[in-house]
């Protein structure tokens, strides 16, 4: 249900908003160790192949998060200031324009992944695997457009149990489907990577059918579906839309970079391309606590913004990153010294899997700033002062190019230079952030 996070203590509500997105994305993330689990058993081959797909997927991602990273940021302020009516007509608005957008992308989803892959410069049989995946793939847009928008219709008026429950139901059918349509087990076909694709599309239909029962069963405080079909209104989306541009400008740069660090690897063979995946999927544990206080953070940082309680908003803020730093320092640990054990999880493959140590082991030491970055990205957003985030993550992720080239090559490090590239722009970005952050004149920002 929907709450007001303008009082009452900040810890507990922190942990209260934060903890069922966490548990949220942590599913999703348990969900895609499974995926590489199960993948990794059909060969290197295709765990290499949903490498530079997840990137693909991730550039796509971004752009699907324009619209609900500025509805978080307007409509968290607006429940701030009691002004229901108004949330209530950008929710609609903003919905029936997602359900086009989302079309458009199926649609191009499904004509250029084979063009998106071969980019990367992988061998041909990962090229063939890949498409296959991201064409199936493609077909879960519409979902993931449309539920991203209701769950942070949801998050911006403080409810984030419902949008974890609906998260949890749907991975658990993932969990269930990706055997039976990948080994083809009783009646099911033997569907190879296309039924991993086709799980995650049928998990994907099934949040979204769950997420309109829950809508109609009362649990927002107002309707966000129109009842005909309303005006363009290209002011308001253009409104909703420069709140959440930066960010996603931000999230296609660092999916690009990846796909141009693939590039970087694939001289060395698909086994550096396909530890880049199973190192990815071991630090998305930490990436998405950090993500799920972020998130909670926006929430907090718009509500109390809204209520024009600039100080307490700051303190939420800084009470979830210190929340976030003990939780990263954890998870270097774990990361630096059980590297190995954990890898052997995904791959039997020795250079796979030797690549993805290192990966684990050079990556851990940036952790603690990885929580600075998210977490203080998410405040900013809150406040819908989106650029100072964007700029520090162009910047900060774009030298990783020029850097990676650099310590593979002239410094003689070969593939391990890429993951040590990483690590030095993540302690940079997210030093920078906090530097910003504390300025504070995002408290100013007007929306």
């Amino acid at each position: 249900m929907a709450q007001d996070l303008t009082r009452g203590s900040i810890p507990k509500l922190t942990l209260r908003l934060a903890l069922p997105g966490v548990l949220s994305l942590l599913g999703i993330t348990v969900n895609h160790f499974i995926d590489g689990i199960w993948v990794g058993k059909i060969g290197p081959q295709a765990l290499a192949a949903i490498a530079p797909a997840a990137f693909i997927i991730w550039i796509i991602f971004s752009l699907v998060d324009i619209m609900p990273i500025g509805l978080v940021a307007i409509i968290s302020r607006y429940y701030g200031e009691k002004r229901i009516d108004k949330a209530e007509d950008v929710s609609q608005k903003i919905n029936q324009f997602i359900i086009l957008v989302s079309f458009i992308f199926l649609a191009l989803g499904v004509f250029f992944s084979r063009y998106a892959i071969e980019m990367v410069g992988v061998s041909e049989e990962v090229v063939r695997l890949g498409t296959i995946y991201l064409e199936i793939i493609a077909f879960k847009f519409p979902a993931l457009f449309i539920g991203e928008v209701i769950f942070s219709i949801f998050r911006a008026v403080g409810d984030t149990t419902t949008p974890m429950k609906i998260t949890l139901a749907a991975i658990v059918c993932n969990l269930i489907f990706d055997p039976l349509l990948i080994f083809g087990i009783g009646p099911f076909p033997e569907m190879g990577i296309a039924g991993a694709a086709l799980a995650t599309v049928i998990a994907y239909y099934i949040a979204l059918i769950w997420a309109v029962i829950e809508i109609r069963k009362g649990k927002l405080p107002y309707k966000i579906f129109p009842k005909k079909i309303l005006a363009i209104d290209l002011s308001l989306y253009w409104r909703v839309a420069k709140v959440g541009i930066p960010l996603a400008i931000s999230g296609v740069v660092f999916s690009v970079v990846y796909l141009v660090l693939a590039r970087v690897a694939a001289p060395f063979g698909d086994f550096v391309v396909a530890s880049f995946r199973v190192g990815q999927l071991i630090e998305s544990i930490s990436f998405m606590v950090c993500f799920g206080f972020g998130q909670a953070t926006a929430s907090m940082i718009g509500q109390n913004l809204g209520a024009r309680l600039p100080d307490r908003a700051e303190k939420s803020a800084w009470t979830a990153q210190g929340i976030i730093t003990i939780f990263t320092l954890v998870i270097s640990f774990i990361l630096f010294f059980f590297a190995q054990p954990i890898t052997r999880l995904f791959t039997n493959d020795i250079p796979t899997m030797t690549a993805a140590v290192f990966y684990l082991k050079i990556i851990a030491l940036s952790q603690v700033f990885m929580g600075f970055e998210i977490v203080l990205e998410g405040a900013f957003s809150g406040a819908g002062d989106t650029l100072p985030p964007m700029l520090v993550s162009i910047v900060g992720t774009a030298i990783r190019i020029p850097l990676a080239i650099f310590l593979v090559g002239p410094m003689g490090m070969g593939y391990p230079g890429i993951y040590w590239a990483l690590t030095i722009s993540t302690v940079l970005k997210g030093v920078t952030i906090a530097i910003w952050f504390k300025l504070g004149r995002w408290k100013l920002k007007q929306i």
